[in-house]
């Protein structure tokens, strides 16, 4: 776990506000005004109470697996790194939203104390104890 939580970790420079202007530019910018209203508007609709905290943690989730956006399955609108079931091939999206959707029902489904966590500590340890990802 502590090999994760140094990835997220390190991503200090990342907003947890939705709209901060020092984030125009650059591909953490782009990224966080792109991904970011669609992922705090679902957490929002799925009635999740702890919604800036959620935010913040899913949103350095996905910015480090996609590399805020840039990494070559971004093309297909896949910002988490997720697969098809039942095969290696990575899941291919029609659009932001679609992976937003997606994503977030996965999370709240199947992560919901990671969803609940009140701090990124207490998110990755949740999605250890889940078996997200090995140690």
């Amino acid at each position: 776990m502590a090999n994760y939580w140094n990835y997220l970790d390190h991503a200090e420079d990342h907003p947890v506000k939705i709209n901060l202007p020092e984030y125009g530019g650059g591909k953490i910018g782009s990224f966080v005004h792109r991904m970011g209203p669609l992922i705090y508007q679902g957490l929002t609709a799925r009635g999740i109470k702890n919604r800036d905290a959620a935010y913040a943690n899913l949103m350095r989730q996905i910015g480090h697996e996609s590399g805020y956006g840039t990494s070559g399955i971004s093309k297909w609108h896949n910002y988490g790194g997720i697969k098809m079931p039942g095969n290696n091939r990575y899941r291919k999206f029609d659009s932001d939203r679609a992976f937003a959707d997606y994503y977030l029902n996965l999370m709240t489904d199947r992560y919901r104390d990671a969803i609940n966590a009140k701090d990124l500590a207490g998110f990755v340890n949740a999605l250890g104890a889940k078996g997200y990802f090995r140690g």
